[in-house]
């Protein structure tokens, strides 16, 4: 999709019209399972993101199913490069020892992976790092009211419900790209596998 340009709204007076205004993102339906916030913010030279996974439940063991980002060298659909090698991805998931929130982790589409090959999946979870740790991704969130404390308090999208998990991040860039090719799986169950 196109990364649209972060929004100044001004009055007649030059000055920021409110600020539920200045800090709005354009929405991009990619599908009912998916909605994508997004801008360019040319001061700090990063797209600001928020993608809203609608209809997620968690699975049979309490967690939510694992959920994936991809990002795509290309407009062609294809989960790892035709010509070899991995995709950066980012992993939705409860890695062992992280606690019952699900964390967003900065991980590698490995190619074995589309075959089922719990050796991929096992090398897929090592490499998995904290996205807020690194160098391009800050400002990073999961928000996932299904297993959430419900006596925290939330502030949410008007594109979120009770069964939606939103991953936000600010991603770093050296100039605004044109288009974004991105790819998305929401899992069938907690652990990394078949997708719906």
């Amino acid at each position: 999709w196109q990364v649209p340009m972060k929004p100044v709204v001004t009055d007649m007076m030059g000055a920021v019209a409110s600020v539920a205004a200045a800090m709005s993102k354009p929405a991009t339906e990619v599908s009912d399972r998916l909605t994508v916030e997004s801008c360019y913010d040319e001061t700090t030279k990063t797209i600001d993101m928020s993608f809203h996974f609608h209809d997620i439940d968690p699975t049979a063991n309490g967690r939510l199913p694992w959920i994936a980002l991809g990002y795509r060298s290309s407009e062609e659909c294809a989960m790892t490069p035709p010509s070899g090698g991995v995709t950066p991805i980012v992993l939705i998931s409860h890695l062992e020892g992280e606690g019952e929130v699900p964390k967003a982790h900065s991980t590698s589409l490995l190619p074995t992976a589309k075959t089922l090959s719990s050796d991929a999946f096992a090398s897929m979870y090592m490499l998995a790092r904290d996205l807020g740790e690194t160098d391009d991704h800050s400002d990073v969130s999961v928000i996932a009211p299904q297993i959430s404390n419900p006596a925290v308090s939330i502030t949410r999208s008007s594109l979120t419900s009770d069964d939606t998990v939103t991953l936000n991040f600010k991603r770093a860039v050296e100039e605004k790209p044109e288009e974004l090719n991105l790819m998305y799986a929401i899992g069938m169950s907690s652990e990394l596998g078949i997708h719906t």
